[in-house]
């Protein structure tokens, strides 16, 4: 297995395991149609960008740029989403290293937008980019 993909696998499992009661967490998932009261986290598997290579010995340094999207609904929603993002930002802050599978791994700044269509309750949504940087021996990953 490429050592991107366990990496993200990695993040998928600790964002399940830090992740509010009651709020889904996927990966690479369509956008759903029905946010659960506690909201949805979606992990995507992003952009390794091209990496830096060091000759000897040959080795190939990610920064990765996976996102994970964060999304709530309904009156309570700019609560929820902080207790999200925070969930997010606690689990990176946790374990910066991914159990050793990254150098670092670093979350940006969302920037939330809200979304309301006629007839339904607003979403309060946003992208945080999540850096993930590493060391492997493949071009690809």
């Amino acid at each position: 297995m490429r050592k991107s993909e366990t990496i993200l696998q990695a993040l998928l499992a600790a964002l399940s395991a830090g992740a509010p009661t009651g709020a889904t967490v996927r990966r690479n998932v369509p956008i759903p149609v029905d946010v659960p009261p506690a909201g949805v986290l979606i992990l995507r598997d992003g952009d390794p960008g091209e990496p830096d290579v060091l000759l000897s010995p040959l080795t190939y340094l990610f920064d990765h740029a996976a996102e994970i999207d964060v999304m709530t609904e309904g009156d309570d929603r700019d609560n929820r989403f902080d207790v999200l993002v925070t969930a997010v930002s606690g689990v990176l802050q946790a374990d910066p290293t991914l159990g050793g599978l990254c150098d670092w791994v670093e979350a940006r700044a969302p920037a939330p937008v809200d979304l309301a269509e006629a007839g339904t309750d607003s979403f309060k949504a946003a992208t945080l980019v999540v850096v993930l940087s590493y060391a492997t021996t493949s071009p690809v990953g």
